[in-house]
């Protein structure tokens, strides 16, 4: 989506999928909505139809970030029974995997632990968007357009 008409509008990244009404429940997790969207970018408690949180959206942003530095998903269902490769995720091997398929060489040791910490299983280990926005791969970037 643009942000606007202009030639030189920003890209703004949307997906309408699981699209909640945040402040129609109180604070804390959300109740499940069901299983919807594409397996391939959900985080492991929305494709069980668990309760979720804000976090959701930030595993989605990490699968993005996969995908736009290694060129492949990181697994096809967030789910370890059915799914080899999210067995190495949920284990905390991200990057004993990029090793094996020889792609650790080509992405900075600081976007990987940026991927590995984004795609923590655990909603409660995963960073918050001011911690992804303040974490050393993202922090240059973020200096030089006036934050962080």
């Amino acid at each position: 989506m643009l942000a606007s008409r202009d030639p030189a509008a920003e890209v703004k990244i949307i997906d309408m999928g699981l699209c909640v009404d945040r402040w129609r429940f109180p604070p804390g997790p959300i109740p499940p909505q069901g299983c919807v969207g594409k397996a391939s970018y959900m985080a492991p408690e929305t494709y069980l139809d668990s309760e979720f949180d804000e976090s959701v959206d930030l595993w989605c942003v990490a699968v993005m970030l996969f995908m736009m530095l290694f060129g492949v998903p990181p697994y096809r269902k967030p789910h370890s029974g059915l799914c080899a490769l999210f067995r190495e995720i949920e284990a905390g091997r991200l990057l004993d995997l990029l090793a094996r398929w020889g792609m650790a060489a080509t992405v900075s040791p600081d976007a990987q632990d940026l991927l590995r910490r984004m795609l923590s299983v655990s909603r409660a280990d995963r960073p918050t968007l001011p911690e992804v926005l303040a974490h050393p791969w993202m922090a240059p970037e973020m200096k030089d357009l006036g934050g962080a």
